[in-house]
C-alpha cells in the first residue's frame, strides 16, 4: 500500500517520515472536496438503510 502511494504521489520521504501525515501531500481544497464526498456518501447509506426498513 505504502509503495503504491509512493509511485502515485512521488512524495516518498514524507510518507516514510510521516505516513500517518496526510496533511503535507494532500492540499486543504482537495481534503475539503473529499470531507464534503465522505458525508455526502454517508448520508445517501443512511437514506438506503432507511429505505430498505
Amino acid at each position: 500500500m505504502t509503495s503504491l502511494w509512493n509511485r502515485l504521489l512521488g512524495r516518498s520521504e514524507i510518507l516514510r517520515s510521516r505516513p500517518w501525515d496526510l496533511t503535507e501531500i494532500v492540499p486543504l481544497s482537495e481534503r475539503l472536496w473529499f470531507r464534503l464526498l465522505l458525508i455526502a456518501l454517508g448520508i445517501l447509506l443512511l437514506a438506503a438503510v432507511f429505505v430498505m426498513l
